[in-house]
C-alpha cells in the first residue's frame, strides 16, 4: 500500500529525489510513501505568501487534498487567486502518480480554510472555516458570527451537490469530517453558546446528519469538559482524536490528564442526541 501525506515546509525540502524550494513564506506539499517507507514521489504548491495542505483522502480514483493559500498560488500546471489577496481554501484532484486532474479555490474576501476531506465512492465531502462571506456560485452566503464552520459534498469531478453552513454569534472552527455509512460526521468548536438544529451547543461537539439534500437531521454528541477534538475518522463508527484539560467525559469516555494536566486520547463517538 501506499502512504500519503500532506503539510507545509520553509526554505527547502528534499524529499523522493526531489529537491523543493518554496516560492514564499511557506508552501503546501503532498508527499506519497510506499509500503516499505521509502517515499515515491513528492508535489509542492504555492505562491508568495503562506500556503498550507491540510488532509487528504484516497480513493481507486486519486487522492483529493485540502489546505488554503494566499494571493495567488501555482499548482502544478495550474494557478488559482484568492478574493481580494486574502487567504482562501484550496481544494484538488491528483492522480494516483500525483499528477493534477483540478484544482478550485473556495473562498470569499475574509479568511476562509479548508481543514479536512472524506471520499465515499464517487462522492466527497469537505468542511472548512469562512469568515464575514463566503461565495458559493453566484450567491454570497454571510457567516453568523466572526467565522462560522462550511460543510459542502460535490462529486469527484467537482460537481457540487450541496453546502450548508453551521455557527454562531461567535468565533467556530471546523475540526473534522468523515463518512459513517451513508452518514456524514462532523467535529467542530463554537465560540459561544450557539444552536444546532434544536440543540445548544457549548464548545466542541461532534454531529452525524443524513445524507440527503441538503442534510435534514443532526445527532449530536455531548461533551463535558474542557475538551478540544483534533482529529475525526472511521467507516463504520467514528473515532475521534481528543486532547483534554483536567477529567472529563465524551461519548461515554472518561479522560484524565496526569496532575490535571492535558491529556490526548482516541475515543470512539456516540452520538445520542437528536436535533432536527
Amino acid at each position: 500500500g501506499v502512504v500519503y501525506a500532506v503539510g507545509s515546509f520553509t526554505g527547502v525540502l528534499e524529499v523522493a529525489g526531489s529537491t523543493l524550494r518554496a516560492d514564499g513564506l511557506a508552501d503546501g506539499f503532498v508527499l506519497a510513501i510506499a509500503g516499505d517507507g521509502k517515499p515515491q514521489w513528492v508535489q509542492r504548491f504555492g505562491g508568495p505568501e503562506g500556503d498550507q495542505a491540510t488532509a487528504v483522502d484516497w480513493s481507486p480514483k486519486g487522492l483529493v487534498v485540502t489546505g488554503w493559500f494566499s494571493g495567488e498560488a501555482s499548482v502544478q500546471r495550474a494557478t488559482v487567486k484568492s478574493n481580494d489577496e486574502s487567504i482562501d481554501g484550496l481544494l484538488m484532484h491528483l492522480r494516483a502518480d500525483g499528477a493534477l486532474l483540478w484544482v478550485r479555490q473556495i473562498g470569499g474576501a475574509g479568511t476562509d480554510t479548508l481543514i479536512d476531506v472524506a471520499i465515499r465512492g464517487e462522492q466527497l465531502a469537505v468542511i472548512g472555516t469562512f469568515e464575514r462571506g463566503l461565495l458559493a456560485g453566484t450567491k454570497p452566503i454571510e457567516s453568523a458570527g466572526s467565522s462560522d464552520i462550511m460543510l459542502a459534498t460535490m462529486s469527484l469531478k467537482a460537481e457540487s451537490a450541496w453546502l450548508q453552513t453551521v455557527g454562531g454569534a461567535g468565533p467556530d472552527v471546523a475540526n473534522g469530517v468523515a463518512w459513517i455509512g451513508d452518514r456524514l460526521a462532523i467535529a467542530g468548536q463554537l465560540g459561544v453558546p450557539s444552536q444546532i438544529g434544536t440543540q445548544t451547543v457549548d464548545g466542541s461537539f461532534y454531529a452525524e446528519l443524513s445524507s440527503g439534500t441538503p442534510p435534514a437531521s443532526w445527532t449530536l454528541s455531548p461533551v463535558e469538559g474542557n475538551v478540544s477534538i483534533t482529529g475525526l475518522a472511521g467507516s463504520e463508527r467514528a473515532a475521534l482524536a481528543v486532547t483534554a484539560r483536567g477529567s472529563v467525559t465524551f461519548a461515554g469516555v472518561t479522560v484524565t490528564g496526569a496532575d490535571q494536566g492535558t491529556a490526548a486520547a482516541i475515543v470512539p463517538a456516540a452520538a445520542t442526541k437528536s436535533a432536527r
